[in-house]
């Protein structure tokens, strides 16, 4: 299915996935007035000009797309998830480390180019 926007999306989850990447959404949307929302690779994205940021949510885990270069950064952060060279795993039952999302997020930023 093909969404036309990140609401539209999110409507279609379970209410507790719902919730919790609504609060992801509206984190990451905080971080900096220039980020814009859109949908991209069918996924939820943050750009400001080039995408710093994507989300998907899967039946066991959301994925985090913060893109490669963040992955390699924070490498020694992102010991404890499934991870691989451009995304890692946050099982659907933990909390979202959302320190570590404005790390990655704000690293995406002061790295475009």
């Amino acid at each position: 299915m093909k969404w036309n926007n990140v609401s539209e999306y999110l409507n279609t989850l379970p209410i507790d996935v719902k919730t919790k990447l609504e609060e992801l959404r509206k984190f990451v949307l905080s971080l900096d007035k220039r980020i814009e929302e859109s949908i991209s690779y069918n996924m939820p994205t943050y750009k400001i000009g080039k995408p710093v940021f994507y989300f998907y949510a899967y039946e066991k885990h959301i994925g985090i797309y913060p893109l490669p270069d963040s992955i390699t950064h924070f490498s020694d952060k992102l010991t404890k998830y499934k991870k691989s060279k451009g995304a890692f795993q946050i099982p659907i039952d933990q909390d979202i480390p959302f320190d570590l999302i404005k790390e990655l997020v704000t690293f995406n930023i002061n790295n475009l180019k």
